[in-house]
């Protein structure tokens, strides 16, 4: 693929970096899967139901999720393969009512760093074209495409074709798998709107779509190529990250060259967290408590 890998940027995205527009982080998803679990008359519990998952299935696991004390339903499901499948048809159940477009698009956001990132490489249709950026994310959902595809139709008068087509130069890659894949991308995946219908049908798609941490193909192609962009990036900036031994592992970070620049958000870690977390990293990286449009603001060069 020769020179389409030459990113001058790399961003890898935790679940801070969605936490803006509404999409928990690791610890709020956990907690609103143990608390639907307990409630067989909500609508979570009844769609999962209807996905033929058993209710003795659904208490357990919300009941073991909540002895376990995880952060994490990721590493929960590790330990408990047996309920993998209701694990992820959750995640998606909890996660898919955040698919409200007209709330990722709204005037009134007060932190709203795709906005900033748009300003910053879309001042013309030609400067967008030729931006070498990657994403990296280990999040499901879908936000970040479809925010990207809404405003650059708005912005230039495009079609949903030519939007699509100009938005190639900013490759995005799921580790993780997504909530399917939107109507306006091709490529493997079944496609879903970006639309916040919890369905029976919705729900076990998007589910089949999850590819949790134990399971992610560690030779896997999408992996194969972040480890290829992150190798030739000039900068990398971890954003909304929670620096997981295991993620950084599959990343490889430790392959990276030292020259690079390295810089990450960290916000709501304490000093000695943040040094920790440096210590992972190569030298000369640095971590900041801010969130992720201040980082950007104070340490992204576009």
């Amino acid at each position: 693929m020769g020179d389409r890998f030459l990113m001058s940027s790399v961003f890898i995205l935790g679940a801070g970096a969605s936490q803006p527009y509404g999409f928990p982080v690791g610890t709020e998803l956990v907690d609103r899967i143990i608390a639907a679990a307990r409630h067989p008359n909500r609508d979570f519990f009844k769609v999962l139901v209807a996905c033929d998952f058993p209710d003795y299935e659904i208490k357990e696991l919300g009941e073991q999720l909540e002895r376990s004390r995880q952060d994490s339903i990721d590493e929960f499901l590790e330990q408990h393969p047996d309920l993998l499948s209701v694990g992820k048809a959750a995640i998606a159940a909890v996660l898919i009512p955040h698919e409200v477009e007209h709330q990722l698009i709204r005037s009134d956001r007060k932190v709203d760093w795709y906005r900033h990132f748009l300003n910053e490489i879309g001042s013309s249709p030609e400067k967008f074209k030729n931006t070498q950026t990657c994403f990296i994310t280990y999040n499901y959902d879908r936000s970040l495409e479809q925010y990207l595809h809404t405003a650059i139709m708005a912005r230039w008068e495009w079609g949903s074709g030519q939007a699509y087509e100009a938005m190639e130069a900013i490759r995005i890659i799921h580790l993780h798998g997504q909530l399917g894949r939107l109507p306006f991308q091709s490529g493997k995946g079944r496609m879903r709107p970006y639309s916040p219908s919890v369905t029976p049908e919705n729900v076990r798609q998007a589910g089949h779509e999850i590819i949790t941490l134990h399971e992610a193909n560690t030779e896997g192609s999408d992996l194969i190529e972040a480890r290829s962009r992150l190798a030739k990036a000039e900068a990398i900036y971890f954003m909304g990250f929670g620096f997981h031994a295991a993620n950084l592992r599959h990343l490889r970070i430790e392959d990276i060259k030292t020259l690079q620049r390295i810089r990450g958000t960290a916000h709501g870690f304490t000093a000695a967290e943040r040094g920790r977390i440096k210590s992972r990293l190569k030298p000369g990286a640095e971590v900041y408590d801010e969130t992720c449009l201040s980082f950007l603001r104070n340490h992204w060069n576009a």
